[in-house]
């Protein structure tokens, strides 16, 4: 006879431990020892030959016996339980009936709170973690939206400023690439012309960021590398140098 030769079943509730459900597996598997389950499996026996307890306490201690065959099992296997099994059948006597009933009942009873402890204690844990997550997604789109007028900002400064700044830092760079290729200047004017490159470079990254002043860099060393020397090269690299003082 297996667990679900007993009378008035809980389906969900065996179910539960025999499929390992979400409420059972997520923690450590529901078990019973099993002395436990020898007292409520010996309740069962007496209740089932003798009748001492009410209809609905008949079925609850039922619905218990099923409920600690499966849960008994899982911790001490099939075979120790069916030895409890003969042994409680064969010793029924109903001059103690009512006592080992309740005594199961008893002990069903408390066994199953144990379980809807745990699974409404594994249910709150999940409901936790799901409140974390959910704060912390809106603590996170909350940063953004915080941070998103700043960076509007930003874009918009660089939209009306760092264009024309940029563009005046790509053609005075690439004057100097010309010169550092052509030769148009003395050593002075030369030495003067790499240090006001420079100090613009790194006023230009401050402002506007390395990424943004390299892109320009490298467009002005682009266009140098197509101008041929010769009067025009002159003509541009003075100009370059002319706009910086």
């Amino acid at each position: 006879m297996n667990a679900f030769e007993y009378s008035a079943i809980s389906i969900p509730l065996v179910l539960a431990v025999l499929t390992g459900s979400p409420a059972v597996s997520t923690a450590s598997p529901i078990g019973l020892d099993i002395n436990t389950f020898e007292t409520i499996a010996a309740g069962h026996a007496a209740e089932q030959k003798c009748n001492t307890l009410s209809s609905g306490d008949r079925e609850d201690l039922a619905t218990h016996a099923a409920f600690a065959e499966v849960a008994a099992a899982r911790v001490n296997g099939s075979g120790a339980v069916m030895d409890v099994r003969s042994r409680v059948s064969g010793a029924v006597s109903c001059g103690s009936a009512r006592s080992k009933a309740a005594a199961g009942l008893a002990a069903g009873r408390k066994f199953e709170q144990k379980f809807v402890d745990q699974s409404e204690a594994i249910a709150a844990a999940k409901r936790r973690k799901a409140k974390r997550k959910k704060q912390r997604v809106a603590s996170a789109a909350q940063r953004a939206a915080a941070a998103a007028p700043a960076q509007q900002k930003r874009q918009q400064q660089f939209a009306e400023n760092g264009g024309s700044a940029l563009s005046g830092y790509t053609q005075q760079t690439r004057a100097y690439y010309v010169q550092r290729r052509c030769r148009h200047l003395a050593y002075g004017d030369d030495l003067r012309f790499w240090k006001k490159i420079a100090a613009n470079h790194k006023r230009l990254v401050r402002r506007f960021g390395s990424s943004a002043v390299s892109r320009a860099q490298s467009r002005a060393q682009r266009a140098a590398a197509r101008v041929q020397c010769g009067r025009q090269s002159k003509q541009i690299v003075v100009a370059g140098l002319r706009s910086m003082r």
